[in-house]
């Protein structure tokens, strides 16, 4: 908690921030100096994303434009939510081409996640919130192994400046100490992520698997969902429909009901004669989301059949004993995404401890004899993703209240074909599940080498 700086230990720049100078930072960076490090800029050209203003050029395929929040996983891109640009303005942007063998890192906002690029991505780029370093004379597994373990992350923090808005300047990133080390080390842990991202594309390959399942087994797993520019509708359809805006009669939306009518089901039952309860939480007010007992989960961590709990978010176990008490998370339970990202899918399962929603999450329990699986293999699948954005309402800021949820129409079959499609997607998502958990022990492992050879001591 306490430390004293001699003026000699001050840096280049006479930081005077007593940050800076932690003894824990200050410990780390004198076993690192035993290691003969080597400045960032020495072993790697260190530069960042696009500066100019970009956001009216997004588009939903072209070249992957990376933010952020795209690396939310350690060493591996994000896919939970893309977005992308033209080829003619990613071509604009050469200073900022991001190239398989790079190690990317954020500068800005949640600061320190890190990715490598892998031949996944042959076109990329991405804001000026990531810091691309292409390495000349260091393993670049290595390399984020480094920055992303413990020791990595503390030295990343110490190097943070601003108090409203902080980052890491690029001339202090490249300043950043790397210790070097023998090729044991570094085959080892190159092997280790290597290993762990096959792990993670086998995860990814099931819950592709898993939303495309359900519209195979139906026989629809060719939907017509191309956008039409001219159409018409009656003024009578209108009003019964209370919507105004062209957007809800996209011809794409009838084509897509009519097709799930020619499969003969049952009826097309509303969501909400499914449901025993439909709800969300809210964020308590005043609360800051840093401290607390109980995970708080938001938009950005609900994917399709899938719940991060690696949020960073926090609440008070009082605020979910009471106020959040009804969004109280229990295993079975659906979550339903209805601002943001909306419309994706995920039943709770595998929960950590005591968890709760905020506003953006809706909580669907549903009554007995229905499948949640089924569900939600129905929700994520592209027919159910174009019912869904069919009555959500806004188009800059979409929304789907939960009176317009409950109106979403889910195909009806006999229980026993119903259910076997639940139970096969229930295995899909838990084989990625665990396909997942493998993937981040071998992260871990390859984190735990680099803070083994440069602290000195056995740490996993």
């Amino acid at each position: 908690m306490w430390g004293v700086v001699q003026s000699s230990r001050l840096t280049a720049d006479m930081r005077v921030d007593s940050e800076y100078y932690q003894p824990k930072y200050l410990t780390q960076g004198d076993k690192i100096a035993t290691l003969h490090p080597r400045p960032l800029s020495d072993l790697a050209l260190v530069t960042d994303g696009n500066h100019m203003t970009i956001s009216d050029k997004f588009t939903d395929s072209g070249v992957r434009y990376l933010r952020g929040q795209d690396l939310s996983s350690d060493f591996f891109i994000s896919d939970a939510n893309p977005i992308y640009i033209p080829h003619n303005e990613y071509e604009k942007l050469q200073r900022s081409h991001m190239k398989p063998g790079d190690v990317l890192l954020s500068v800005v906002g949640t600061i320190g996640s890190v990715a490598i690029v892998t031949e996944k991505y042959p076109h990329l780029t991405g804001s000026c919130k990531i810091a691309i370093i292409r390495t000349k004379g260091v393993n670049p597994y290595y390399l984020a192994a480094y920055l992303a373990s413990g020791v990595g992350q503390d030295q990343i923090a110490r190097r943070i400046r601003g108090a409203v808005q902080q980052g890491l300047i690029l001339p202090d990133l490249k300043e950043f100490p790397i210790p070097a080390t023998d090729d044991r080390y570094v085959d080892e842990i190159e092997g280790l992520i290597r290993k762990s991202r096959k792990q993670q594309q086998m995860a990814e390959d099931l819950y592709a698997e898993a939303k495309a399942l359900l519209l195979a087994e139906l026989g629809l797993d060719e939907l017509d969902l191309s956008h039409q520019p001219m159409y018409t509708q009656s003024f009578s359809q209108a009003w019964t429909a209370g919507r105004l805006d062209a957007e809800h009669y996209q011809p794409k939306y009838y084509r897509v009901l009519d097709a799930l009518q020619s499969l003969n089901p049952r009826q097309m039952l509303p969501l909400d004669a499914m449901l025993e309860t439909i709800t969300n939480g809210h964020t308590p007010l005043r609360h800051d989301l840093s401290v607390g007992e109980v995970l708080f989960i938001t938009a950005e961590f609900v994917s399709d059949f899938r719940v991060d709990y690696d949020s960073n978010k926090r609440i008070l176990s009082e605020h979910h004993e009471t106020e959040l008490q009804r969004t109280a998370l229990c295993d079975g339970d659906l979550l339903v995404t209805i601002k943001g990202r909306i419309g994706n899918a995920a039943v709770v399962a595998h929960l950590p401890g005591d968890v709760n929603i905020n506003q953006d999450v809706a909580l669907l329990r549903l009554k007995k004899g229905y499948h949640p699986y089924y569900v939600a293999a129905f929700l994520n699948s592209e027919a159910g993703k174009a019912l869904t954005d069919q009555v959500c309402t806004g188009q800059i800021n979409p929304f789907l209240g939960l009176g317009n949820l409950r109106k979403v129409p889910v195909p009806i079959f006999e229980p026993e074909r119903m259910n076997r499609i639940g139970d096969r997607v229930q295995e899909l998502v838990e084989a990625a599940y665990q396909a997942e958990q493998e993937a981040n022990r071998l992260l871990e492992a390859a984190k735990g080498r680099v803070e083994e050879m440069v602290l000195g001591k056995q740490v996993i």
